[in-house]
């Protein structure tokens, strides 16, 4: 069982307001991407064909993942198992039949002589008969009496036999403990249809941030082109020098380099999508949602200020069934004391019978089975058990722990998140009525191309932290969602 770990990420960023800084601010969503890759663990055989075109909401698209993700085909499949097994050590219990054949050839058969018997004519007629004078003439002839075989030389026989279970205490306990046994496998399945939620929601929201990213990237470039075009005629008339639009040409060429960085992201992510939702890595995916409409759904306080039922929460869920088998296990180790009790009826059948038979074809008994002596395994294993007990009532209140403790984590993150991302959506307002009014004044001589590249680079700055703002908005509110089980 795996034990929830609690781990607080801070990231620091000390923006300096350079052309160097200014890309790699915009590679930013690069390093989120590859966490994403690392963090995903769907590898399948997809079923859809490569120009198949699909259009998704995020709530469609993760409906269509719980479909066809094969981690949560897989899951549920492991399920099923489970109630197979459940079945399958119930039937134990219940009456079993069987059958047997058998051909045998007996090279030289048994027989038998009781000869004849008759008394000897040397007793007197008139002398009476008692018990001791028969014996003393009584007389045995073996030679003339018939021969009776005691079997046959060959013959097939059938024998049918039904037992059936009457008492056994490790049967109770293996009932038992296969039903709990079930329970953990649809825990297992109802944690990957959480996880695989989890990973659709992040994917989703790195996709629409990078798409917006570029959006950005390209009208920057696009005024950053504009804006080469003008100095380069200034410059031809004089009014420049060509140290100006040397800087433009490599804030250009810088950006368009960045945008091309991006265009390979998105195409990254869209495959890692692909592979969350279990089609084909070649099929086109089109996101019907945009950043606004996530973003309303966005609630300031409402989850943060929501209790966390425990019984509820699938960790606690798991962690306690975990100590009810291991319940189960000390109970079947005391079990194995007792003895186990079963009856049977038996039915023979023979193509043959001897002449000199005894045996009835129908035969019914009990059998009772009792360790005596085992040289104290039965103590050590019963020991162990609860020495296991012990360690998952343990690792119970660990767990217990450690989830109230990343309950107050992710609310935390999640109210650090929503700061942070109404400051930087203010930031990027301001910084981008900056760089117009930069322009303007650039466009009429009142601002030198170094200025104006440094109120471009600012503002690209701004809306690089602000898309990070949002992508950790949006995927704290998912992760305290599913803190809260309401993913």
């Amino acid at each position: 069982m795996k034990q929830v770990s609690a781990i607080t990420k801070t990231r620091k960023v000390n923006i300096k307001y350079n052309i160097r800084r200014m890309i790699m601010q915009i590679r930013k969503p690069a390093l989120l991407l590859l966490l994403f890759l690392t963090g995903s663990i769907v590898f399948s055989q997809n079923p859809s064909k490569p120009d198949t075109v699909f259009k998704f909401s995020l709530e469609q698209a993760v409906q269509f993942a719980l479909e066809n993700n094969y981690s949560v085909k897989n899951s549920a499949i492991d399920y099923e198992v489970a109630r197979k097994k459940v079945w399958e050590t119930t039937a134990i219990g219940l009456p079993q039949v069987t059958a047997t054949g058998q051909y045998t050839n007996i090279f030289k058969v048994p027989v038998i002589n009781f000869g004849e018997t008759y008394l000897k004519n040397t007793i007197p007629d008139d002398q009476p008969l008692t018990a001791e004078l028969i014996r003393e003439n009584l007389d045995i002839d073996t030679k003339a009496g018939p021969t009776i075989p005691l079997g046959v030389k060959e013959n097939t026989q059938v024998t049918f036999l039904v037992t059936q279970l009457i008492f056994s205490g490790e049967y109770i306990v293996g009932l038992q403990s296969a039903n709990i046994y079930k329970l953990s496998k649809q825990q297992l399945y109802e944690k990957t249809v959480i996880d695989t939620k989890e990973q659709i929601n992040n994917t989703y929201h790195l996709i629409l941030v990078l798409e917006e990213s570029k959006r950005i990237s390209d009208t920057i470039l696009s005024n950053i082109i504009r804006t080469e075009f003008e100095i380069n005629e200034s410059l031809k008339a004089g009014f420049v020098e060509e140290t100006d639009l040397d800087q433009i040409a490599l804030t250009r060429s810088q950006l368009e380099n960045a945008a091309r960085q991006i265009e390979r992201q998105i195409a990254v992510a869209y495959k890692l999508l692909n592979f969350q939702l279990g089609i084909d890595l070649g099929s086109k995916v089109n996101l019907t949602q945009n950043l606004n409409d996530l973003l309303l759904r966005v609630d300031p306080g409402i989850l943060a200020g929501q209790e966390l039922n425990l019984q509820n929460n699938l960790d606690y869920q798991m962690i306690s069934t975990q100590e009810d088998l291991n319940k189960l296990l000390l109970k079947l180790e005391k079990w194995r004391f007792l003895p186990s009790l079963s009856g049977y009826y038996q039915r023979l059948e023979r193509a043959k019978k001897p002449d000199f038979d005894f045996m009835s074809p129908d035969m019914i008994g009990l059998s009772l089975n009792f360790t005596l002596f085992t040289s104290g395994s039965r103590i050590s294993k019963m020991n162990q058990a609860r020495l296991n007990l012990e360690m998952a009532k343990n690792l119970k209140t660990q767990v217990t722990d450690g989830i109230l403790l990343e309950l107050e984590q992710n609310r935390t993150a999640y109210t650090i998140a929503l700061d942070s991302y109404t400051v930087e959506k203010k930031n990027v307002d301001i910084a981008q009525n900056i760089y117009n009014r930069s322009l303007i004044k650039y466009r009429e001589g009142l601002l030198s191309s170094l200025e104006l590249t440094s109120a471009n680079n600012q503002f690209l700055t701004a809306q690089s932290n602000y898309f990070s703002g949002i992508l950790n908005l949006l995927n704290a509110k998912v992760k305290l969602n599913k803190t809260l089980n309401q993913l």
